[in-house]
């Protein structure tokens, strides 16, 4: 987090609260002028779309790397202020994160565990879109249509397959942690005491989103990333590979804290994750 880039933001968002506004178009551009600036996104944005509602129920934002685009849902404003105002922060700073994940992958010299990762999460929407532009803009000449119709079929099978694997996603449960971290940090200093009880549920969604896709099962616990490519490795019909993944996620691990593990999706133990479910227990009860 860069300091200049968080004062900024603090300080405009410290407005809305002061004044009881809800926030807008204004400020979400602003927001994303500031940190576009600050990470040196330019080449990763050529466009925000700010929507009012979505006709896909479910989705609140999506950034597209072919595009370059951000697109924005607006929740109604038949909720509070302040759950209506923190919902489009996390939305904002949740895809500004994936902009940061592709534009890593991008300008990463060397396969870091955290770019592979990253790069089995996006490859499949990635070319599954490459490919309907193709067909969409008539890029395609007569000998390679049919092949180019099977890579279709397959890459659309496959990015629904990782959709379906949302939990598992290190590239989402990434974009959710730094997310509600960042919001925890602009929002902690809001004196505002109507606001307490709602902040303490926003640090109960950043310890849920530690734990996601992680599931205790009889004397061990069961890990996203590696069940996320035991579905992708069926998948493709290579389950012969799976074993050498899991030997690079315990090597890659063994150096590692817990708040790593967690932040990649990899192992931890029974005593690890009763901690950590200890401690949304206590949010859970206040």
């Amino acid at each position: 987090m860069k300091k200049i880039e968080y004062i900024r933001i603090k300080r405009i968002l410290e407005n809305y609260f002061k004044y009881d506004k809800y926030i807008d178009e204004q400020f979400i551009y602003e927001m994303i002028e500031i940190i576009v600036k600050s990470r040196k996104f330019n080449s990763m944005i050529n466009n925000v779309n700010i929507f009012n509602r979505c006709q896909e129920e479910g989705i609140s934002g999506f950034y597209s790397p072919i595009d370059k685009e951000i697109n924005i849902v607006l929740p109604d404003k038949n909720i509070e202020l302040f759950d209506y105002n923190t919902t489009i922060l996390h939305i904002l700073l949740h895809e500004l994160e994936h902009v940061g994940q592709h534009k890593k992958c991008i300008e990463s010299k060397n396969d870091t565990l955290e770019t592979s990762l990253l790069s089995t999460c996006f490859k499949p929407n990635n070319y599954n879109e490459m490919i309907k532009k193709r067909l969409q803009n008539n890029d395609i000449n007569k000998d390679e249509y049919f092949s180019v119709i099977e890579k279709l079929k397959f890459y659309e099978m496959y990015s629904k397959i990782i959709n379906e694997c949302y939990e598992l996603l290190p590239s989402e449960r990434q974009a959710e942690i730094n997310s509600f971290s960042y919001m925890i940090e602009l929002l902690k200093n809001i004196k505002n005491v109507q606001y307490e009880d709602k902040i303490e549920k926003i640090k109960l969604n950043y310890l849920v989103r530690k734990v996601m896709g992680y599931k205790k099962q009889d004397d061990k616990v069961l890990s996203p990333t590696y069940e996320l490519y035991r579905i992708i490795l069926d998948f493709i019909k290579q389950p012969q590979l799976l074993k050498k993944y899991y030997e690079t996620f315990d090597l890659a691990s063994r150096n590692m804290s817990l708040e790593e593990r967690l932040y990649y999706g990899l192992n931890i133990s029974c005593d690890e994750y009763d901690k950590q479910q200890l401690e949304i227990g206590k949010l859970l009860i206040k």
